[in-house]
């Protein structure tokens, strides 16, 4: 049931989000092995998270809806603002972004999304969450 709700998506989507998330793998066993330092991780981290703040900042003003405006303006900021911090705490804080957006998502654009597509994004999250946590136990 799951994998024929996410086929239901667009071939690109699917592919793209599913390939997405192979930049954080990827970065997460380098940093694991230690071939690189946690800077591939956190930038890829904080631009993904930005693109997908983007999406609810086009949404908010599209529908004139500010809350998602400020979200759209905010998490980036946030995400900026965290590089910041002691590295191990800014992979915390960027996957606290990427689940908190989600729930936003989940909440706001529910009327929005497909279902299929609703279910490819916690799929692409759970992913996402599943390498900050590899990361941060790397670091720790």
């Amino acid at each position: 049931m799951i994998a024929s709700s996410l086929r239901r998506n667009p071939p690109l989507v699917l592919s793209g989000g599913l390939a997405g998330l192979l930049p954080f793998v990827g970065s997460a066993i380098a940093l694991q092995v230690g071939w690189s330092d946690a800077g591939p991780f956190l930038t890829y981290s904080v631009i993904i998270l930005s693109f997908l703040a983007g999406v609810n900042w086009w949404y908010g003003l599209q529908q004139k809806q500010m809350p998602s405006v400020v979200v759209g303006l905010m998490l980036p900021a946030l995400a900026w603002l965290a590089l910041f911090l002691p590295t191990h705490l800014t992979v915390l804080a960027l996957g606290t972004g990427f689940l908190l957006l989600w729930a936003w998502e989940m909440l706001i654009m529910h009327q929005v999304y497909t279902r299929g597509y609703a279910l490819l994004r916690t799929v692409l999250t759970l992913g996402v969450l599943a390498t900050h946590v590899w990361a941060w136990l790397v670091l720790v």
